[in-house]
């Protein structure tokens, strides 16, 4: 449960690390306290029992972020993994804002990871707590053996929340502050909007067609759209100039109007179809195991670009019924291909015909986008758009 210290200006909020013994809880704690300044943290306290022990300790990281303007503490414990002291585990669970699963991926272990976890559940659900309610990562750790199982049938066994999960070595100190600031992070995200005064969680960035579309979902659409497209996130979050909050809303605008003209004309977004388009783009990395660590990496889940897959596949949809030659007008023509050569000529320095694919893939997607614009502009020319940025 979240401490506030109005004083001091302090939130102070509590993760747990669980999971079976020997999973590498422990080590996780001692690598961060090890790491820590000792400006940063208090003292280590350990609760020792028969062949395991309890450690806690407080941590205030300085780029995790803050709530309603307050700095964030973060008090990390660790529980015993002997099933046998399941009462201390009860005990520490107490007050819990965020649980750290440290599973093992020992050959061999996959049995003692799910009692674990079947453990964690009943135990939260012993406070009221739905385990998919809280927030929750799944740490693969031991990935350095050699036998390690691997993370797609962990993830099968072990996720059927489908919760964030971070691959580490402990032992190593690999993967240690990712999984910590991960969890950080969206413990603070559940807390912002929990604290936030009601007046700011109910304004509008914009009105359309009666609909009102909130400023907490534009902000957060805005900070996914610029994490999804590969930019480098400063320290501290990205800022947005007005210039660009300006083209994120159209962005947003037109998402929701495609979405209201699709439930209108009947449209769904059919799953093949939207696993084709995440497909699409994992293939850009080689496989999909390599895209979903890529979007970790922008503290993005798979379930934030699916909805830029859905917005896709019903803009494919539409688009044929309002644009019907439009496959005809993005197919660029050998003419256009020439003339895209000839003015980008630092970006093909080679001849023609061994620039091709790349020529053919710009002037792709200079159609494309033209077209869609012409499709969007269509679906605006009768929307009632009121905007308060």
């Amino acid at each position: 449960m979240v401490q506030i210290n109005f004083a001091k200006k302090e939130v102070s909020c509590k993760i747990v690390y669980y999971g079976p013994g020997l999973s590498g809880k422990t080590t996780n704690l001692e690598i961060i306290y090890k790491k820590a300044p000792d400006s940063n943290k208090g003292k280590m306290t350990s609760v020792a029992t028969e062949g395991d022990r309890t450690l806690f300790f407080d941590f205030l990281p300085l780029d995790i972020g803050k709530v309603g303007g307050m700095n964030t503490k973060f008090q990390l414990y660790t529980v015993p993994g002997q099933v046998y002291y399941n009462s201390t585990r009860k005990l520490v669970l107490q007050g819990v804002d965020g649980v750290i699963f440290v599973a093992n991926s020992e050959k061999g272990k996959m049995d003692e990871n799910i009692e674990s976890l079947k453990n964690l559940e009943d135990n939260l659900k012993e406070q009221g707590i739905n385990i998919s309610e809280i927030p929750l990562v799944i740490q693969f750790n031991k990935r350095d053996l050699p036998d390690a199982t691997p993370v797609a049938e962990m993830e099968a066994k072990l996720n059927p929340w489908k919760v964030p999960t971070c691959e580490a070595s402990a032992f190593r100190g690999e993967g240690v502050f990712p999984t910590l600031k991960l969890t950080a992070a969206i413990v603070l995200d559940r807390l912002n909007k929990k604290y936030a005064p009601k007046s700011a969680s109910d304004k509008a960035i914009a009105e359309v067609n009666g609909h009102k579309l909130l400023l907490a979902d534009f902000e957060k659409f805005c900070v996914t759209h610029y994490r999804l497209s590969g930019k480098k996130e400063p320290p501290g979050g990205a800022k947005f100039s007005r210039s660009e909050k300006e083209n994120y809303l159209n962005i947003y605008i037109n998402n929701f109007l495609i979405r209201l003209a699709a439930k209108e004309q009947g449209i769904e977004a059919d799953e093949k179809a939207v696993a084709a388009q995440i497909e699409g783009a994992a293939s850009k990395f080689g496989s999909k195991d390599n895209f979903i660590k890529y979007l970790k990496e922008k503290n993005l889940t798979e379930e934030d670009y699916k909805e830029e897959a859905v917005n896709r596949t019903l803009s494919n949809k539409l688009l044929a019924g309002i644009i019907p030659d439009h496959r005809d007008r993005i197919s660029p023509k050998e003419e256009q291909l020439r003339e895209v050569y000839e003015k980008n000529r630092d970006k093909f320095p080679g001849a023609f015909d061994q620039e091709r694919k790349k020529v053919e893939a710009q002037a792709l997607k200079t159609n494309r986008l033209q077209v869609m614009e012409e499709m969007y502009k269509e679906i605006r020319s009768e929307a009632r758009i009121k905007t308060y940025l």
